[in-house]
């Protein structure tokens, strides 16, 4: 009897330790816990601040570029009868290049604020390439009825704000200056255009090159509206990431920067 009662004793006793030493280690577990979450808050904390910091910079510099275009929109009359009398409306054409080849740098800028970073950029860009003959019998369109002096061409921008200098358009060897904003909801809200009124079928085929100062940050992206579109582009940031629905064809990425070219066909 005694050495069974001696032995519920140990076994109380143990279990009282090790009860003990569960209830420490949690209480210091417990404990250790405040810091840990003091740090997790510090950090969202200075996330979320840099996100703020990095939309305020963005903001004032210029934001994430996509460049549409050009495209030329040569309005004519579509005149029906019902045989009793003649309706006419005012429609447009949309043409795309034939060619469309961009070659640009890419000169990124590091803005400090605080002790927070951001990376934005500025880019030189060349758009050049062809537009063919429009053919109006192809599309049942009496040439007659072509309002050639109503012609425009567009270039889509997203954020106009990252304009340095105002661009011009140099078709055929003339240079033409564009002028902000666009009415041409195909191509996207906002932009640059200019008249073509002075363009008609002796004008094609069309060579072009525009010259655009462009700021941006985040991105640069092009949209491959040309049956053949090209762009290469080079920069000494040396960390890209290539996005987008196609890859470079070409690239190289080392120390010095980024070279890469991609080449879509429609």
């Amino acid at each position: 009897m005694e050495t069974n009662q001696h032995l519920e004793q140990k076994l109380k006793s143990v279990n009282l330790q090790l009860s003990l030493k569960v209830v420490v280690i949690g209480f210091i577990a417990l404990i250790l816990l405040i810091p840990k979450m003091m740090i997790l808050e510090l950090i969202r904390e200075r996330e979320n601040t840099a996100e703020s910091v990095k939309h305020e910079v963005t903001e004032k510099w210029s934001n994430p570029q996509t460049v549409r275009g050009p495209m030329l929109t040569i309005p004519y009359i579509e005149r029906t009868s019902d045989g009793k009398e003649t309706r006419e409306q005012l429609r447009e054409c949309h043409f795309l290049p034939k060619t469309l080849k961009v070659k640009g740098e890419l000169i990124p800028q590091k803005l400090n604020r605080s002790i927070y970073q951001t990376v934005v950029y500025e880019s030189s860009l060349e758009i050049g390439g062809q537009f063919e003959t429009p053919d109006f019998e192809k599309l049942k369109i009496n040439p007659a009825d072509v309002l050639w002096e109503k012609a425009n061409l567009s270039l889509a921008i997203s954020d106009l704000r990252g304009i340095n200098e105002m661009a011009a358009l140099s078709w055929n060897g003339n240079s033409f200056p564009f002028s902000p904003g666009m009415d041409n909801p195909l191509l996207g809200t906002t932009g640059i255009s200019l008249p073509m009124s002075n363009a008609g079928e002796n004008s094609f085929p069309g060579s072009f090159q525009i010259r655009l100062k462009l700021k941006g940050s985040e991105g640069l992206q092009f949209a491959p509206l040309g049956e053949t579109t090209e762009v290469f582009l080079q920069s000494s940031w040396n960390d890209p990431g290539f996005q987008g629905n196609f890859l470079p064809a070409e690239r190289s990425v080392d120390a010095n920067g980024f070279t890469a070219g991609w080449k879509v066909l429609n």
